[in-house]
């Protein structure tokens, strides 16, 4: 733990404001990145977490949990999922619905920041339990708004105020030094357009408490690592404290995936859907998308009603999204919204959180939410990570600095 997070913090800023990239459009000047970093050192309205019982002992976990940018925290459900034992810390999540579910699925968060932005490093250290290392290590997920950067979205990047906070996340890392980081965001902050921004972070991060990070990426397909029906790039960093490492590690690799029925409840759980009542977008779209089935070749037996096939009833012309026997990329805007062809009826929550690797049943999640409609968990799952590949990340990852899997 460093001894002063006032420290900390300028050295962020400093390493931030010092590397700016020159290629900014001239029209947006650099004030979002400073805005960021700044009010870390500045007075600013303290975000105080909210505090939640433990149901149970912290005494043999060996893992101390947190994350920000929270969501439904799919890597905190990937531990679940193993079994593995664990004091989950913190948590950040700015709305207030995302709030209900994220308590709601993990019970025994012990603190829940409202917002990271506005967050002190006093804030964050009055949560953190002063430990000197011994057999606990403490492990840190976050993935920062990923909408400046996809091709969904605007593609502003550093110009949308959204992704300044990296910086935030990174002065988190510097302020709890944590054994191990996993970093996850869309894979097109790797490109071309966002080279400058991706590679600073990967500097600073590296420079981050005297170089003792040992920092790789790579990206990674949901479908093919994590084995769930939707296609879902995204590029994973890791940070790992080299005076942890116990072990060399290699990234997960492709495995065959799956089609549709794994995740798919039985018929009669969710009732088919009237297609006079469907908005006019939604039936455009449901029709474009036979008339592109028929023209292209068969991909199955029987009338094309009666094929697996998934389409994006929500999609401009231009952005026309359909999958054969798999899943459009779920999306926050359209998770709710991709059409089940040979089911009439659209996928229901169970079946787009399944779509992320995150089974309710099996976790033992309780859903409805009370208070929360299905249609906001189903924009979480679009936001969230995808859980079956963190499983495959913490197996390869956690025996690293010395935890059993």
């Amino acid at each position: 733990m460093p001894a002063s997070s006032g420290k900390v913090a300028k050295r962020v800023v400093q390493s931030t404001v010092d590397t700016m990239p020159a290629s900014l459009p001239a029209s947006q000047p650099v004030v979002a990145k400073k805005r960021a970093v700044q009010s870390t050192v500045d007075t600013m309205p303290a975000s105080q977490p909210v505090a939640m019982k433990s149901k149970t002992s912290n005494a043999k976990k060996r893992i101390i949990y947190c994350s920000d940018c929270s969501g439904l925290d799919g890597a905190a459900l990937a531990l679940r999922s193993l079994g593995v034992p664990m004091r989950h810390l913190f948590a950040s999540e700015k709305n207030k619905s995302y709030r209900t579910v994220l308590k709601a699925f993990h019970p025994d968060i012990e603190h829940v920041f409202e917002d990271v932005s506005n967050r002190s490093t006093e804030d964050l250290l009055n949560v953190v339990p002063k430990t000197s290392g011994g057999q606990t290590r403490l492990v840190y997920t976050a993935g920062w708004p990923c909408q400046p950067f996809s091709k969904a979205g605007k593609r502003a990047g550093e110009a949308d105020d959204r992704s300044t906070l990296v910086w935030r996340v990174l002065l988190t890392i510097d302020t709890l030094c944590p054994d191990l980081v996993i970093l996850e965001n869309t894979a097109n902050l790797t490109t071309v357009k966002f080279k400058t921004h991706f590679e600073e972070i990967l500097r600073l991060f590296k420079s981050l408490q005297g170089e003792k990070y040992e920092v790789h990426w790579e990206i990674l397909n949901s479908r093919t690592i994590g084995q769930v029906p939707s296609s879902r790039e995204r590029v994973y960093v890791v940070g790992i404290r080299k005076d942890r490492k116990k072990l060399s590690w290699t990234w997960p690799s492709p495995l065959p995936s799956f089609g549709l029925n794994p995740i798919l409840e039985p018929d009669g759980v969710y009732p088919k859907v009237d297609m006079n009542t469907l908005p006019r977008t939604a039936l455009r779209n449901i029709i474009s998308a036979m008339e592109k089935i028929k023209e292209g070749k068969p991909l199955g037996e029987g009338p094309v009603t009666k094929q697996p096939f998934v389409i994006d009833i929500a999609c401009s012309p231009a952005w026309s999204n359909l999958s054969y026997d798999g899943v459009p990329v779920v999306t926050k805007s359209h998770a709710g919204c991709l059409w089940l062809l040979h089911k009439q009826r659209c996928l229901g929550v169970t079946e787009v959180l399944r779509a992320q690797g995150i089974d309710a049943r099996k976790l033992g999640l309780t859903l409805p939410v009370p208070g929360v409609s299905d249609n906001i968990i189903m924009e979480m799952a679009g936001n969230a990570f995808t859980a079956t590949v963190f499983e495959r990340l913490f197996k390869a990852l956690l025996p690293v600095i010395g935890v059993k899997v």
